[in-house]
């Protein structure tokens, strides 16, 4: 299960559960790495990021699920948290697993 981010060379669609937990979980270790300044907002802006990364969308994408291109900058910067409004916006707009986005800091997912 290690480097997956190596294993698929270029970004490609996350197609199925199985790798989406993969990426998911390599997110975490890595953050896990790295001096963290939001511990389990940093993960979920860097599974918003990796998303958009891989359907080579930009932040007015983000913009326009939310509403409002400053919540859209502020999200990705990480001077705002993502508010559980806004998860769910991202949830319906781009079907992200909502427990990828809205699960409280510290607790453990093992996926569906």
């Amino acid at each position: 299960m290690g480097d997956v981010m190596k294993d698929m060379g270029d970004i490609r669609a996350i197609r199925d559960q199985q790798t989406y937990l993969k990426v998911v979980d390599e997110i975490a270790r890595h953050r896990a790495a790295v001096p963290k300044t939001g511990t389990y907002l940093a993960l979920r802006i860097d599974l918003i990021r990796h998303f958009m990364r891989n359907r080579k969308m930009i932040q007015a994408d983000l913009a326009h699920v939310l509403g409002s291109r400053s919540r859209a900058s502020e999200l990705l910067s990480g001077k705002r948290k993502l508010t559980m409004n806004q998860a769910w916006k991202i949830h319906k707009a781009w079907h992200l697993l909502p427990e990828a986005l809205i699960r409280p800091e510290g607790e453990t997912w093992h996926g569906r």
